[in-house]
C-alpha cells in the first residue's frame, strides 16, 4: 500500500472515531419526536373543586413559595348552568400541619367570574383550602384538599442539563478538513487508480458524520402536528380553560326526566285572521299623493280612519264632462234646498207674529216644512261635497279600516296606479294565526287535539303556543293534505306575515321520559352527538339516540342519564378543542 492511500484511509479512520466520540458526547438525544409544546402548567398550578351548587377552579404560580406573596386567581362558576358567579364575596381558609391557619379574600374583577387574591404562608408544602362563597342568598363552603406550594419536584430519571461544544458543528468541520485532504492528495497523485481509495474515504466520512449527528433533521424540520379534535362519540376528553369557558360563554343544562308529549311535527305559514288585517286597494286609476304629513313609515302604528294616502283620478274628456255635469246638478240642488230652508223659516216667522189669528195646525205644518227644508239642504250638500276637483281630478282617500301596524306599503309619491291595486297592508299583530298542513295520514292521531307549539328559523330555542281556530274539510289532491288553522298571540310581535313555521301539534298523552334541550344535540356526520361537562375544565363527546319531540325538548332513548350536564350553548365551539 503506498504512502498516500495509508495518509488516506488513516484520516478516515481518525475522522470516524471522532465522529463515534461525537455520538456520545450528543446526549443520545431522540430526535425523532419534537419536545413537547410549552404548558401553562409549567408556569401556573390549578386545583378544581366542586359541590352541588359551584364549581371552582383556583391558580397560583408555580414558582412561588412561603414568604413571600402568592397571589391566587379564584374562578367561580354555577354548578350546573355554567355561568361565571357574578358579586360573589370569597373567603378563603389555609392550613397546614404545625402553623396557624392563614385567611385571605378574593376579590371580584372586571371578568365576571374571575376574582383575585392575595396571601403569604409561613412554609412550602401542602395546603387544605377552605373557600366560603357568599352570593345573595346563595352560601357555600368548597374544600380543596390539596394545594401545593414551594419548588416543584424532579422527576426520577432525569438527565442534568449538559454544557460544552455544540458537537453537531464539531462534526461537520471535521467533515470539510478531511474532504479538503483529500482533494489535495487526489491532485498529487496522477494515476486514476488513486481516486477509488479516495472515494472510499469520502464515504466513510459522510457515513461517520451522519451515524454522529443521529439523523437529525435540523435544516427544514417541520413543527409537530396539532392535537387533533376528540372525535365525537369517543371516550376522549377536550380541555378547555375556564377563562376560555367564560370568554366563549359556554353554558350547561341539566339532563331531567320530565313528561314529554307525543306530537306531531307539519310546516305552517304565518297568516293573519280576516278581522285583524285589512289590505287597502286603490279604488280607481289616478296618482297617489301622501296626506297631510306624508305617507305612514313602515311598521308604523296606525288609527282607524286614519288617511294613509290620496289618489287623484284624472278623468277623460267625456267622463269629465259628465263629471262636471252632476258637479254642476250637486249644486243646484244644494242652492235649492238652502232656498226652500230660507222660505220656510220666514214662513215659521210670519205664523208666530200671528199668534192667536192663526191656528195651531198651521203653526205645525210651518215647523214640518223647516225640517224638510234642513233634511234636504244637508243631502244636497253633501252630494256637492263629494265631488272636489281640482283640474278635473277627482280625489280619493285611503283610510285605515282598522287599528294597527303597517305592515306593507306598494306606494311611493306620484306613482300611477291602477285600479285594484295594493297600495298598504294593516295588521293587527297582537293576534296571528298559523295555517299547519297537515298530512292525510296524521288526521286520526289529531283528533281531540286542541294545542300546539309553534317555532320559527328568526328565534330558535323558542316556542309560542297555538289553539285550533279551524279545521279544513278538504284534502289538497297535490299535497294530501288538510289545513289546519291555530291562533297564535303574539304581544311581542316577534312573528310576521309569510314566516315559514314548524308546528308540533299534540298526539297523545304525556309520558315520563329523560329528555334533553335541542340545542344541546349535535348533528355529526349522521350521528346525534351531545358534550357533557365532566370536570371544571373537561368536557366529553358522547353518542346518542333521541326518540320524540316535545317544543325544544327531545327524547332521549339511548346514551345519558338524568342529571348529566350537557352543553346548551357553545357545543360546535368544543369541536375544535384540544384533546386532553
Amino acid at each position: 500500500m503506498s504512502r498516500s492511500r495509508r495518509s488516506l484511509l488513516c484520516l478516515a479512520f481518525a475522522t470516524q472515531a471522532l465522529a463515534a466520540t461525537s455520538v456520545v458526547a450528543h446526549g443520545d438525544e431522540e430526535h425523532g419526536e419534537p419536545p413537547p409544546p410549552p404548558s401553562a402548567s409549567a408556569e401556573v398550578r390549578s386545583a378544581t373543586a366542586t359541590t352541588a351548587a359551584i364549581e371552582l377552579v383556583v391558580r397560583w404560580p408555580t414558582q412561588a413559595a412561603a414568604g413571600g406573596p402568592l397571589h391566587l386567581r379564584v374562578l367561580a362558576s354555577d354548578w350546573a348552568s355554567n355561568a361565571p358567579l357574578e358579586g360573589a364575596h370569597i373567603e378563603l381558609s389555609l392550613s397546614t400541619p404545625g402553623h396557624a391557619d392563614v385567611v385571605a379574600s378574593a376579590r371580584a374583577t372586571k371578568s365576571p367570574g374571575v376574582y383575585q387574591g392575595e396571601v403569604q404562608l409561613p412554609a412550602d408544602g401542602h395546603y387544605a383550602v377552605a373557600a366560603t362563597i357568599i352570593a345573595g342568598e346563595l352560601v357555600d363552603v368548597v374544600a380543596i384538599p390539596d394545594l401545593e406550594v414551594g419548588p416543584p419536584p424532579v422527576l426520577a430519571g432525569a438527565a442534568p442539563a449538559r454544557g460544552g461544544a455544540p458537537w453537531g458543528v464539531v462534526a461537520s468541520v471535521m467533515i470539510i478538513v478531511a474532504s479538503l485532504g483529500a482533494l489535495l492528495l487526489l491532485r498529487r497523485r496522477r494515476r486514476a487508480r488513486a481516486a477509488a481509495p479516495v472515494a472510499t474515504a469520502v464515504a466513510l466520512l459522510l457515513s461517520s458524520a451522519a451515524q454522529a449527528h443521529g439523523n437529525e433533521e435540523h435544516g427544514d424540520a417541520k413543527p409537530a402536528p396539532a392535537a387533533a379534535p376528540a372525535s365525537p362519540g369517543s371516550s376522549g376528553r377536550v380541555f378547555v380553560a375556564k377563562e376560555s369557558q367564560f370568554l366563549l360563554g359556554i353554558r350547561t343544562a341539566l339532563v331531567e326526566t320530565r313528561p314529554l308529549a307525543d306530537r306531531v311535527i307539519v310546516p305552517g305559514t304565518v297568516t293573519a285572521p280576516p278581522e285583524r288585517h285589512a289590505a287597502i286597494f286603490v279604488p280607481q286609476s289616478g296618482r297617489i299623493a301622501p296626506p297631510r304629513g306624508g305617507f305612514p313609515q313602515l311598521g308604523a302604528r296606525v288609527q282607524q280612519g286614519q288617511v294613509l294616502g290620496v289618489v287623484e283620478a284624472v278623468l277623460s274628456a267625456p267622463d269629465r264632462a259628465s263629471f262636471l255635469a252632476e258637479e254642476a246638478r250637486a249644486r243646484a240642488d244644494a242652492a235649492t234646498a238652502a232656498a226652500r230652508l230660507d222660505a220656510a223659516e220666514k214662513a215659521r216667522a210670519r205664523l208666530a207674529s200671528l199668534a192667536g189669528v192663526t191656528s195651531r195646525q198651521q203653526g205645525e205644518a210651518a215647523e214640518v216644512e223647516v225640517a224638510s227644508a234642513r233634511a234636504a239642504l244637508a243631502g244636497a250638500e253633501a252630494r256637492r261635497a263629494a265631488f272636489t276637483t281640482s283640474a278635473g281630478a277627482s280625489r280619493f282617500e285611503l283610510v285605515s279600516p282598522l287599528a294597527g301596524v303597517v305592515a306593507d306599503i306598494g306606494v311611493s309619491p306620484g306613482e300611477i296606479l291602477s285600479a285594484g291595486d295594493r297600495a298598504f297592508l294593516v295588521v293587527d299583530p297582537r293576534e296571528l294565526t298559523v295555517e299547519a298542513k297537515v298530512p292525510e295520514h296524521e288526521l286520526a292521531r289529531l283528533l281531540g287535539s286542541s294545542d300546539a307549539l309553534v317555532s320559527v328559523d328568526a328565534f330558535p330555542g323558542r316556542s309560542f303556543a297555538g289553539a285550533v281556530r279551524a279545521q279544513g274539510q278538504v284534502i289538497d289532491p297535490v299535497t294530501r293534505t288538510a289545513k289546519v288553522v291555530f291562533t297564535v298571540a303574539n304581544a311581542e310581535g316577534l312573528l310576521k306575515l309569510g314566516m315559514f313555521a314548524r308546528v308540533q301539534i299534540g298526539a297523545g298523552a304525556d309520558r315520563s321520559v329523560t329528555a334533553v334541550p335541542d340545542a344541546a344535540v349535535l348533528d355529526i356526520d349522521g350521528r346525534r352527538v351531545v358534550y357533557l361537562h365532566v370536570a371544571p375544565e373537561e368536557f366529553e363527546a358522547r353518542e346518542i339516540s333521541v326518540g320524540r319531540r316535545d317544543g325544544e325538548l327531545l327524547e332521549v332513548l339511548q346514551g345519558l342519564d338524568a342529571g348529566a350536564r350537557v352543553v346548551v350553548v357553545g357545543a360546535y365551539t368544543l369541536r375544535n378543542a384540544p384533546a386532553r
